[in-house]
C-alpha cells in the first residue's frame, strides 16, 4: 500500500461500493412511491450481487498485497496490516451472501460493516502516528472517515428507517475513496503541503455533499409534509378555514381510488 497502486486498489474498492449504492437509492427515489420502505435492505439479488463484489475484491486486495511481498522476497504477510484491511471486510462479504439466503438475521452484515470500519479505524490511527507532517495528517483523517462510517452505520442499524444515515454511508465510502486518490497523487510527485491537507478534505466533502443536494432536489415531491410548500398551504388552511372555532389542518393522508388511506411520506434523498 506503500506506492500509488497500493493507494488506488482500496481507494477504487471504496468508491466503487459508495457510489455504486448512491445510485441505487437515486433509482430507489425515483421508482419507490417510499423510499423508506426499500430499509432495510431485504431484497437477496442486492446482498448477493454486493457481498460477492465485495468478497472479490478483498480477495484480489489481498493477493496483491501477499504476493507483492512474495515477489520482493519478504514473504507473504509482510504487509500484514494490508492484508489484515482487505481480510476484515470479508466479514461483512460473507454475511451479505449468508444474509440472502436467510441463514442470518436481517442487517447482520451492517453490524458486520460497522466492525469492519473500526477495524480500519484502529489500524490507519496507528500507521498515521507513526508518520509526521502531511503524511501523518493525511492517514489520521482517513481513520477518522473510518470510525464516522463506523459510527453511522451503528446508528443506522438502529434506525432503520432513517434516511439520512442511509445517504451518509455511501457518501462517506466515496469521500473515502477520493482521500485514497488524494493520497495516491503525492506517489506521482504531487506535493501537498500539512496545511492544505485540510482544505482539500472540506473541498471534495462540498463536492460530494453538492451533488447529493443537486440529485435530491431533482428526486423530491415538493408536496410532502416537510416541505416549504406543504407548511405554506396548511398555515393557509389554518387562517382561512374554521370549523366550530377550531382550526381545519389539511390531513397527512390521501384516500386513494382503491379506498385505501395512503400516508403522505417523503420521496427523495433527503
Amino acid at each position: 500500500m506503500g506506492d500509488f497502486r497500493g493507494h488506488v486498489i482500496p481507494g477504487t474498492f471504496f468508491f466503487l461500493i459508495g457510489l455504486g449504492n448512491l445510485l441505487l437509492l437515486l433509482h430507489r427515489a425515483r421508482t419507490l412511491e417510499n423510499l423508506r420502505s426499500s430499509f432495510p435492505e431485504i431484497n437477496e439479488k442486492v446482498l448477493r450481487f454486493q457481498g460477492s463484489i465485495i468478497a472479490a475484491m478483498c480477495i484480489f486486495g489481498d493477493l496483491f498485497e501477499g504476493l507483492g511481498g512474495v515477489r520482493f522476497h519478504a514473504g507473504f504477510f509482510f504487509q500484514s496490516a494490508h492484508l489484515a484491511l482487505y481480510t476484515i471486510f470479508l466479514l461483512p462479504a460473507v454475511s451479505m451472501i449468508l444474509e440472502s439466503h436467510s441463514r442470518l438475521p436481517i442487517e447482520t452484515s451492517r453490524k458486520c460493516f460497522a466492525i469492519s470500519f473500526l477495524c480500519e479505524f484502529l489500524l490507519f490511527l496507528q500507521h498515521g502516528l507513526m508518520k509526521s507532517g502531511a503524511a501523518k495528517t493525511f492517514h489520521v483523517v482517513l481513520a477518522s472517515i473510518a470510525l464516522l462510517t463506523s459510527l453511522t452505520l451503528t446508528y443506522s442499524v438502529q434506525h432503520p428507517r432513517s434516511v439520512f444515515p442511509q445517504i451518509t454511508i455511501p457518501a462517506l465510502l466515496v469521500l473515502q475513496g477520493l482521500w485514497f486518490y488524494t493520497i495516491a497523487l503525492t506517489f506521482l510527485g504531487v506535493h501537498i503541503s500539512n496545511e492544505n491537507v485540510l482544505p482539500i478534505l472540506i473541498f471534495e466533502i462540498f463536492l460530494i455533499g453538492f451533488q447529493i443536494l443537486l440529485i435530491s432536489s431533482k428526486t423530491r415531491d415538493s408536496e410532502t409534509e416537510s416541505s416549504i410548500s406543504f407548511a405554506h398551504a396548511r398555515a393557509g388552511l389554518n387562517s382561512k378555514n374554521k370549523n366550530g372555532g377550531r382550526s381545519v389542518v389539511e390531513p397527512m393522508y390521501e384516500t386513494v381510488s382503491t379506498g385505501h388511506v395512503r400516508i403522505k411520506s417523503e420521496d427523495g434523498l433527503i
